[in-house]
C-alpha cells in the first residue's frame, strides 16, 4: 500500500563528529532511500550542542518530521539485570538498576539515565547507561529543532537488532565498534547473554588482550563449537575488526568465524 513521501533524520552521533543523514520512505514497508548527508564537527564545551543542532537545521527546508538517533557506545555504558523476583513498582527496579551499576562501575548512579531492551533479550534486560546531562541536552535540542525522536539507540544494540532471526541458533558472537569504543557481546540460540564495551579502541595488540580477558566473564559453552557457530563484525574500523575477528575465531576454535554487516537504522 502506498503511503505519502515521507523525510526523516538519521543522526549518527560520536564524541568528535555527528552525521546527519536524510532519508526518504515512500512505501510502508520499504527500505528508506538516503538523498544527503551532512557532517559537523563539535568543538570543546558547549560545542556538541551547538553541532548537533547546526546537524539538524542542515536538512530544515526539507522538513523532516522525525528524527532515529545512534549514539557511538562511547557515550554508554552496557550491563544485563535479571529483574529481582517481586519486582512490581518503578521504584524498585530503579533501585535495583543502580545497585547493580554501582556494583559492576564503582561508582555512584546519581547523574546517570537507565535505558532497558527486555522485549529483545529473552528474559534478561540489557542496560545502557547514559550521563543524565548528555541525554538532556539530546533530547532538548531535537525537540527545539521541532523532531520527534523515533528512537535514541546504542550502535551496538542497532548492531543486535539487525539480522537477529540469523542468530536464533547456536552461539553467535557480535563484535562492534567505531574509532571510540569497541563492545562484545554474546547470544546462545536467540539469547543475549552479555555486552561488555571498551573505551577509546586502542593498539590492535590492547585491544586484542582486552578481547581474550572480556572472552573469560561470559558464560562457557556447553559444548565444543557448532558449526552455526560465528562472529560478527560490525563498524567503520573494518581493519582493525578484521584483526580482531581471526584472533577471537582462534581463541574459541571456530573454523568459520566470518561474518560481516553495518546495521540498517
Amino acid at each position: 500500500m502506498n503511503i505519502a513521501s515521507s523525510k526523516h533524520l538519521l543522526l549518527v552521533l560520536a564524541p568528535d563528529a555527528i552525521e546527519a543523514r536524510l532519508l526518504e520512505k515512500r512505501f510502508a514497508r520499504s527500505k528508506p532511500k538516503l538523498l544527503a548527508r551532512h557532517a559537523v564537527w563539535p568543538t570543546s564545551g558547549d560545542g556538541f550542542a551547538k553541532a548537533l543542532a547546526d546537524a539538524c537545521a542542515a536538512f530544515a527546508k526539507e522538513n523532516p518530521r522525525q528524527a532515529e538517533v545512534v549514539l557511538s557506545d562511547a557515550f554508554c555504558r552496557y550491563f544485563m539485570l535479571r529483574r529481582p523476583v517481586g519486582t512490581a513498582r518503578r521504584a524498585e527496579l530503579d533501585a535495583a538498576l543502580a545497585a547493580r551499576f554501582r556494583s559492576l562501575f564503582g561508582e555512584s548512579p546519581e547523574g546517570w539515565s537507565f535505558v532497558s531492551e527486555q522485549h529483545l533479550w529473552a528474559g534478561e534486560e540489557l542496560v545502557c547507561a547514559l550521563p543524565s546531562t548528555f541525554q538532556s541536552q539530546l533530547l532538548a535540542t531535537l525537540r527545539h529543532a521541532g523532531l520527534s525522536i523515533e528512537s535514541i539507540r546504542p550502535y551496538w544494540v542497532c548492531c543486535a537488532v539487525d539480522r537477529a532471526s540469523e542468530r536464533r541458533h547456536g552461539r553467535h558472537w557480535l563484535l562492534g565498534g567505531d574509532r571510540h569504543a569497541l563492545t562484545l557481546g554474546l547470544f546462545e540460540n536467540g539469547r543475549c547473554l552479555g555486552a561488555r564495551s571498551r573505551r577509546p579502541l586502542a593498539a590492535s595488540e590492547d585491544a586484542g588482550q582486552w578481547l581474550i580477558r572480556e572472552v573469560a566473564l561470559f558464560p562457557p559453552a556447553s559444548g565444543a563449537p557448532a558449526e552455526g557457530d560465528r562472529i560478527w563484525t560490525y563498524g567503520a574500523v573494518a581493519g582493525k575488526l578484521a584483526g580482531l575477528r581471526d584472533l577471537l575465531g582462534e581463541h574459541l576454535g571456530l573454523s568459520q568465524p566470518a561474518c560481516f554487516g553495518e546495521p540498517t537504522t
